[in-house]
């Protein structure tokens, strides 16, 4: 049984990466993710820095920024989902022979 679902999850991701590979909208998703998250990096750096001079003051602000990041995080999620979403249901369906229902190559 391992074995086939082994097979199964290879194919199934072999097919999903691809697809999402080409897709616009995930790609715009996955450059504001990294984006995003480089930006929480260095805000993250900054506040350590100044946690050094006053710890109380660096402790809400970083509680502040968290929940600002985190918010804009799941509203970007959200937003980017659905159009992928949308995209995928207004698309065409992929050729035959080209990873289409009953390619099983």
């Amino acid at each position: 049984m391992s074995f086939i679902v082994k097979i199964l999850t290879g194919w199934l991701q072999e097919h999903a990466v691809d697809r999402l590979a080409q897709n616009k909208t995930f790609q715009a998703f996955a450059v504001r993710t990294v984006d995003g998250l480089e930006e929480a990096r260095r805000k993250a750096a900054e506040m350590g820095r100044q946690a050094a001079d006053n710890p109380e003051e660096a402790a809400a602000a970083a509680k502040e920024q968290l929940s600002s990041v985190w918010d804009a995080l799941k509203a970007n999620a959200k937003r980017d989902l659905d159009a992928f979403i949308a995209a995928q249901r207004d698309a065409p369906p992929p050729p035959a022979g080209k990873g289409g229902r009953g390619d099983l190559r």
